[in-house]
Parts: structure tokens; sequence; C-alpha cells
């Protein structure tokens, strides 16, 4: 399944003739939810399925859910159908990509290590420069250490098509006082029109498993986000002082589990 995150445009809730079928289980879970008793809800918020095998939610006459709210948002969110809330992650059908724009932009990405794509150093050296100002030089000389098999410390990115939209890498220190916390991930970006994807994430979890099955672990990472890595399984270890930076910055340790 491609990197995915809900963009909250309610397509997928606006499908003419599309169905929502739900089970007793679920039946009785949604009545609770809104205060009715489970014999008020059939009767007022479900109709026979067009196959007369079981019962669906009511659609409103332009088609869309009758739970989908003005702004896009479902008002039975915490307990939806579990065909609404497992849609696109374990099931999609072939026009789904044609509905939902997210899952059309999702679809276009690929995921590689620069071994994949090794014609891409230098184009993936200047994008990182342009990202972080770290000079050019220095991302060729990891890459081409990495690409030579001088170290496992590798270099991953994000493309549409063969354009770099995301990217990080490993390296040995990412320039603070801590020498002992090694290797570091470094250079995590995404390209903001891409933001709110999933991206960071995916590329977050390929480096940790593809450092975990080369005996490479833990992983540290210097940032000052707060909230944002601890997603994806790195836990805030200490404070650590950047080279030339007033203030210290969090650095985060992972110990090679992902979480699900």
């Amino acid at each position: 399944m491609p990197p995915f995150e809900c963009q909250k445009c309610g397509a997928c809730c606006r499908i003419k003739n599309g169905i929502v079928r739900v089970s007793d289980e679920e039946i009785k879970r949604i009545a609770a939810f809104l205060g009715k008793d489970e014999t008020s809800f059939i009767a007022e918020d479900t109709e026979l399925a067009p196959d007369r095998r079981g019962l669906v939610l009511k659609s409103r006459p332009d088609g869309a859910c009758a739970w989908l709210s003005s702004d896009n948002l479902c008002r039975i969110n915490p307990v939806k159908p579990d065909k609404c809330r497992t849609f696109p992650q374990e099931w999609r059908n072939s026009d789904s990509a044609d509905i939902c724009p997210a899952l059309a932009a999702a679809e276009r990405l690929s995921f590689v290590s620069l071994r994949d794509r090794s014609e891409m150093m230098q184009t993936a050296a200047n994008w990182f420069h342009e990202k972080w100002h770290v000079p050019t030089e220095a991302y060729l000389a990891c890459m081409t250490a990495y690409l030579g098999q001088g170290t496992e410390y590798g270099w991953y990115l994000c493309l549409d098509g063969d354009r770099i939209v995301g990217g990080l890498g490993v390296i040995e220190n990412d320039f603070h006082d801590r020498k002992d916390l090694s290797p570091n991930v470094c250079a995590v970006y995404t390209e903001e029109a891409y933001r709110g994807r999933g991206i960071a994430g995916r590329l977050l979890n390929m480096v940790v498993a593809d450092m975990k099955r080369k005996g490479i672990s833990p992983l540290y990472l210097l940032t000052d986000h707060t909230g944002f890595y601890e997603r994806y399984g790195w836990e805030f270890l200490c404070m650590a002082q950047g080279d030339g930076e007033e203030k210290m910055s969090r650095m985060y340790v992972h110990y090679g589990k992902l979480m699900p």
C-alpha cells in the first residue's frame, strides 16, 4: 500500500450508487454512539441493500452518505463501519484512484535507496544541498562511499516519476557534540506540496528497516521538532548541542521496532 493520508475531501463518501453495508455489531455500535436503540437506528438510518442481502447506511438524494457533514467530516467517525475505516489501506477497487485524489497521488510515488537509482547521485546531492545548505561536495562524498560499498550508511528518496519530493540519509554524526550517539539519520525533508501524505514516515520506516537488516541499530536523530518522530517509534533520549547553534536540540533514538 502506498503512503496515504486522507485529505478530507469527502469524495469517497459521495460515490453515486455507492453502498456501505453494516453488520449487526456495527449497527449496535453506531446506535449506542448516537444514543438510539437499535430498532430506531435500523428504521431511520438504514435501508435494505440493493441485492436484498443485509442492510446499508442510507444515502442523501445526491448520493452522498447521510453522515457526511458540510465540512467533509464523518459525523459517526469514532464508530464508522469497517468498510469506511479500512479504505484504502485494506481494500480498494480498480477505480478507487480515480475517485480519491490522495490515493491517486500516493500511487504515483516510489521509494528507493540511492543504490536503486545510482544515476541520480548528482541530482540527489544537489537536492539535499538546496534544502539544507550543506555543501554539495559533502553529500557527494557520503553518497559515493555508499554506492561504492564503502559504507552501509545509505540515502533514501521518495520520487514522483523522476522528481525527488522527499529524502533522508544516514551519516556518522549530524553536526553535534554527542559523537558517541551514532549513526544519525539526517536531512529529513519533504517538499511542501507533498506534505501530509505520510512520505516522511514511510522514509523513516524504510531506513530503520534497512539498517536493522544490516545489523545497524539503534539509530539516532537530532531535531527541533516535538511530537512528530514519536509517531514512528522514535523516543526522546536527551538534549544535544548542535555545532554553531545557540540552543540545544532534541536527540531521538530508534531501537529498530517499527510502528504498525
